[in-house]
């Protein structure tokens, strides 16, 4: 699935970017939380479409 991969792209993206401390560790959890919200929003909404 398409959509996985840009799920771990972006959470190394995340990672990177607290450990070159352009985020801080509030705003990594944040980010970090709202991303897996979107993959299960993502998942649920692919499964739908499978009949």
């Amino acid at each position: 699935m398409i959509s996985l991969g840009s799920y771990y792209e972006i959470e190394s993206q995340l990672l990177l970017s607290f450990d070159l401390e352009f985020i801080n560790l509030k705003e990594l959890e944040d980010l970090n939380n709202t991303l897996q919200q979107i993959i299960k929003m993502m998942s649920k909404f692919s499964n739908s479409l499978k009949i």
